[in-house]
């Protein structure tokens, strides 16, 4: 072999090596590169579609839970516009008075009128509760009225619709521990009734009051409120006069 073929054999096996070596470096230098940007880019869109898609269902569970808040508000403002006596403590004074009125005044002729409601007859008396008369003693964000005991008389389906009529009655009143005795067309119906009131709105602060009872009270030279109209003489009661709606069935 003569020595210009040895030279260009190594000439192209050199050139060979020498491209495979750039080959090399070029897909280190730039491909390699390139291909984890692309890697890392595309790891990058898989995560944020995946964050797209919790963020799709979070908004739609948002969408839902205010749906079902707003529902919420407006069954309770149809409540409060239906069953629900206009009082409001945020002064407690007047908002003690609006109850002495609503406990003596109007809650008796209702529960009264709906005690017969169904075509029964009423076989027991009716007969509300004083309402208390420290105005910071109340609980102002729920206020508990137990009427007590009822008995109404009659059939089987005057009683039933008795009793599905307190769900239309213009307070919200809750029956308990119904019971049913009797036959036939002389069925008696017992159960027991509270009326719930929620006040409107946050309550105002305590009030002095005379006689020692609530916020600063007893202090020396404190003013006293007003007298409240039909308040107790004597000063030995705490509770107002029970309704004149004392009622009894005929």
């Amino acid at each position: 072999m003569s020595l210009n073929k040895i030279k260009r054999l190594h000439v192209i096996i050199i050139g060979s090596v020498a491209c495979a070596i750039v080959g090399v470096g070029m897909f280190f230098l730039l491909i390699k590169p390139i291909n984890q940007e692309i890697k890392t880019v595309d790891d990058q869109l898989q995560a944020s579609q995946a964050v797209g898609v919790r963020l799709d269902s979070a908004n739609r569970g948002l969408a839902d839970a205010i749906s079902q808040v707003s529902m919420a508000q407006s069954k309770l403002a149809r409540y409060e516009a239906t069953k629900m006596p206009n009082l409001s403590f945020a002064q407690r004074d007047t908002g003690m008075i609006d109850l002495w009125r609503e406990q003596s005044e109007v809650l008796g002729p209702i529960l009264q009128r709906w005690g017969y409601r169904g075509g029964v007859s009423l076989a027991s008396s009716i007969a509300v509760p004083p309402a208390p008369t420290n105005p910071n003693a109340i609980d102002t964000s729920l206020i508990r009225i137990p009427i007590g005991h009822i008995e109404v008389v009659g059939d089987f389906r005057s009683i039933l619709s008795h009793i599905r009529a307190w769900n239309t009655c213009p307070r919200l009143v809750q029956i308990d521990k119904p019971s049913l005795s009797g036959a036939d067309s002389n069925l008696k119906a017992s159960y027991d009734v509270t009326v719930y009131i929620f006040p409107k709105g946050a309550a105002g602060p305590a009030i002095t009051m005379a006689g020692g009872e609530g916020g600063a009270a007893g202090a020396p030279g404190a003013p006293a409120t007003p007298a409240a109209p039909s308040a107790p003489a004597g000063g030995g009661s705490s509770t107002m006069p029970t309704s004149r709606y004392g009622m009894t069935g005929t």
